[in-house]
């Protein structure tokens, strides 16, 4: 074997490793966070052609009020809309919408019809609208994404789709019922075996992982004509009749789903002789039955990831419902109005800032991947043949220096090599909360899993803080870790400071489930060259959350 022969494939072995890595990172689905921004994406079905933007890049607006939002959520005009406390009402929505839930924001009913182009998240509906249902998705609406929704207590259905609609995506929604007895249903794809002039070739959906939980009895969901993929979902609703009904001309792939104790997990009662429902991997767990199913279904032409089994139950409900926070840059601070007045006031207060969200650093293109197509969209714009928005801009900056430019570059193409392991690549330093002033806290020892000699516990009260005074070596954007344990299941927060002004008001730490379990939680600040006051001040009644430790992230 010639020495020439032996180089080139070497050559073409290397080149074949190098093409692995890359694509590995080219198609890698989008994943589930547990902040929501506006400019997150869904997998699925509402990803396909020409996928679902919802209102984009629009400013944001605020909600408080019910004939706020009916006003908001009407005709095609791009918005981005948070909603904003228990405000009832009933929707009709237009085209061109994110509608996103500030933590604990509740409405009534929601209908689309004709509507296209629409984001729902975050939000808790009990409502009875378009024929019973909490939320109805008719006459031809298409590109819908439902997420992170607590759907409860409609007369009828929870979520039904029906009468040509189309590319819709359900993911992260909880279904349950409060009462017992009458149409306790999860929601039907398609309403009649009649309809096949307007639904043959729709009803294309997606669900993934939603949890049918206590009171719904049946269709979780019941299918006509679609081609429906229902992956890594959680079945556990005591006292169900069926969960997957496959109908009419029905086409579906389960895959992954967790089945507890269910009767009838895939029934063809009213199946066709041409309705086909494939289970891959599904797992079965105590006294279930129907479990076998009947045919090929079809493949599904979007990326996606099928998770284990293995512990699914558990995470999908820890997630699903309405658990997002919401942590982005661009919130607004205050409800819009029609006309407003200018009101001159001797002492003006200040309006408290959102807290900054951290960027999905390389992920330039917001496909929710880190990939060869970001490291291209960086290059180009180095060579000044494209233009990048501020959020681009921020994500790009991957040595957190204000700075883009081909030292950014050689960092994003390390990661996709792997031989860097996590963005932003920087220095990070580690404050101890024990080392840091207090007021009204104190150290403690006593749950484990912290790190260094102590943790900070917060007296019961609000006003108290953890005020770390730190040297850095330039003027910068850095990202401060707060590494935390609430033992409680209610929400604690704390104002943020930098050297005397507040950055992020009432920043919320979830529960952790225990006080021996550590989570994290960071934002993103600019900090001056030289010394530089961190305090987190608590405000909740019962104090902050225990802080174990701060890392500060940035430079190069």
């Amino acid at each position: 074997m010639s020495r020439s022969f032996v180089k080139l494939m070497s050559l073409m072995l290397m080149t074949s490793i190098i093409i692995t890595i890359i694509t590995a990172f080219l198609f890698t689905p989008a994943t589930y966070a547990e902040t929501a921004s506006p400019f997150d994406r869904p997998i699925g079905w509402a990803s396909e052609a020409g996928g679902t933007t919802g209102g984009g890049n629009a400013t944001p607006v605020i909600a408080t009020s019910a004939s706020e939002l009916q006003n908001l959520v009407k005709g095609d005009t791009p918005r981005v809309i948070y909603v904003k406390g228990n405000i009832g009402g009933d929707y009709r929505v237009g085209s061109n919408k994110t509608i996103i839930g500030l933590p604990g924001a509740a409405t009534g009913s929601w209908t689309f019809s004709g509507s296209s182009n629409v984001i729902l998240r975050n939000l808790i509906i009990r409502g009875n609208g378009a024929d019973g249902d909490s939320v109805s998705v008719t006459n031809g609406s298409h590109h819908i994404w439902f997420d992170h929704l607590d759907l409860c207590d409609s007369t009828d259905e929870n979520l039904s789709i029906k009468r040509g609609s189309d590319y819709i995506t359900v993911s992260w929604c909880k279904y349950w019922f409060s009462r017992d007895g009458g149409h306790t249903f999860g929601g039907l794809i398609g309403h009649s075996d009649d309809n096949a002039a307007q639904d043959e070739g729709k009803l294309r959906v997606t669900y993934h992982h939603n949890w049918y939980s206590k009171g719904v009895t049946e269709r979780m969901p019941r299918v006509r004509f679609g081609k429906v993929h229902i992956f890594n979902n959680l079945f556990d609703s005591p006292g169900n009749n069926y969960a997957i009904r496959c109908g009419y001309k029905a086409n579906i792939r389960s895959e992954g789903n967790v089945f507890v104790n269910t009767k009838n997990c895939f029934d063809f009662g009213t199946s066709s002789p041409d309705s086909v429902l494939q289970s891959i991997n599904d797992l079965f767990i105590g006294n279930c039955t129907g479990t076998t199913g009947r045919g090929i279904a079809f493949t599904p032409p979007y990326k996606y990831t099928v998770e284990s089994t293995s512990g699914l139950k558990q995470r999908i409900e820890a997630g699903a419902g309405a658990t997002l926070t919401i942590s982005d840059i661009n919130t607004p601070t205050s409800s819009p109005t029609k006309s407003p007045t200018p009101t001159p006031t001797t002492s003006p207060t200040p309006t408290a800032s959102p807290t900054p969200m951290i960027p999905k650093f390389g992920d330039l293109d917001n496909d929710g991947g880190v990939n060869s197509m970001d490291l291209t969209l960086l290059k180009r714009y180095l060579l000044r043949k494209v233009s990048l928005t501020s959020d681009q801009l921020r994500a790009a900056d991957l040595n957190l220096d204000n700075e883009i430019n081909s030292i950014d570059l050689s960092i994003l193409k390390r990661y996709i090599l792997r031989s860097i392991k996590t963005l932003p690549y920087g220095e990070t330093i580690t404050y101890q909360a024990e080392d840091a002033a207090l007021y009204l806290a104190v150290t403690e020892t006593k749950n484990a899993g912290y790190t260094g000699s102590s943790y900070v516990n917060y007296d019961n009260v609000s006003g108290g803080y953890i005020e770390w005074t730190i040297n850095t070596a330039g003027a910068g954007t850095k990202i401060l870790t707060f590494t935390y344990a609430n033992g409680t299941t209610s929400n604690r927060t704390v104002d943020i400071s930098i050297n005397g002004n507040v950055v992020a008001y009432n920043v919320v730490f979830e529960g952790t489930g225990s006080w021996t379990q550590w989570q994290t939680k960071s934002i993103i600040v600019s900090l001056n060259s030289g010394t530089n006051k961190i305090r987190l001040t608590a405000t909740s009644s019962d104090g902050g959350p225990n802080i174990d430790k701060m890392d500060v992230t940035g430079g190069y």
